[in-house]
């Protein structure tokens, strides 16, 4: 919540300094393409053992790197979009905008302090993983990635292993798929052990058309809105082939 916080202020400022510089707004239907470059404060002296995010809390901050990431808009990526120009905006939205902006870095201050080591969700799943759980392969379904990232890290930081996460960005999801499930999809012959997967971390881009049923227990960190994801997650597991006598 706190980094697509930071994304939309960023975007804010991006639009900001292309009207205040009299330039082209770049406009597309998702511009979150290199945002998370420059999110995090580097000014803090928070040393590698820190497990606290180090999210940017003030304007001037946001609006410097908004100038960065126009450039690298304006140059390398500017065929990804569409160029309108600022001119063509009333004058009331670069105030909206930065007020818009000042609200929203007022919720980051709120919880600037968050601390994943206290995260009871995230301290529940590591309970099951590592107690409940310990042995058997579990499939975690999240809707976001920021979420699948977020917890296969810290769980790596907590001692896992054999455990990955897929997304929309990774090029080959059903590789990662096969390293979880060998036998279901006929792989277990050109999979050694220390390649295969315990703990498989994803969004719904596994949700569909995926053999899973090398595990029989599925977790939903988040619920989706729509109750079909439930369904479809389930069916990666509960199908044929499936030799666990229950499924979780």
């Amino acid at each position: 919540f706190l980094l697509s916080l930071s994304r939309h202020i960023l975007r804010n400022y991006v639009f900001v300094y292309a009207i205040q510089k009299h330039l082209p707004v770049p406009i597309r239907k998702n511009i979150s393409h290199n945002l998370d470059d420059f999110l995090e404060d580097n000014d803090t002296d928070g040393d590698a053992d820190d497990n606290s995010l180090n999210l940017i809390l003030k304007e001037e901050s946001y609006l410097q790197n908004a100038g960065e990431l126009y450039k690298q808009f304006e140059t390398k990526y500017k065929n990804r979009f569409d160029w309108i120009r600022s001119d063509f905006f009333a004058s009331s939205l670069q105030t909206n905008l930065i007020n818009d902006g000042r609200e929203l870095i007022k919720l980051l201050n709120i919880g600037k302090d968050w601390n994943p080591d206290e995260d009871r969700q995230l301290n529940a799943l590591h309970q099951l993983l590592t107690t409940t759980h310990s042995k058997e392969k579990v499939l975690v379904f999240t809707q976001f990635a920021d979420t699948a990232y977020y917890l296969t890290e810290q769980l790596k930081r907590r001692g896992l292993q054999q455990i990955e996460c897929v997304t929309g960005d990774n090029e080959n999801p059903t590789a990662l798929a096969y390293r979880f499930s060998p036998v279901s999809n006929n792989r277990s012959q050109m999979m050694s052990a220390d390649m295969q997967l315990r703990i498989l971390v994803t969004t719904d881009v596994l949700s569909e058309g995926q053999n899973l049923q090398d595990a029989h227990v599925i977790l939903n960190y988040d619920l989706p809105w729509a109750i079909i994801r439930l369904i479809q997650r389930a069916g990666r597991v509960d199908r044929i082939g499936q030799k666990a006598e229950q499924i979780y």
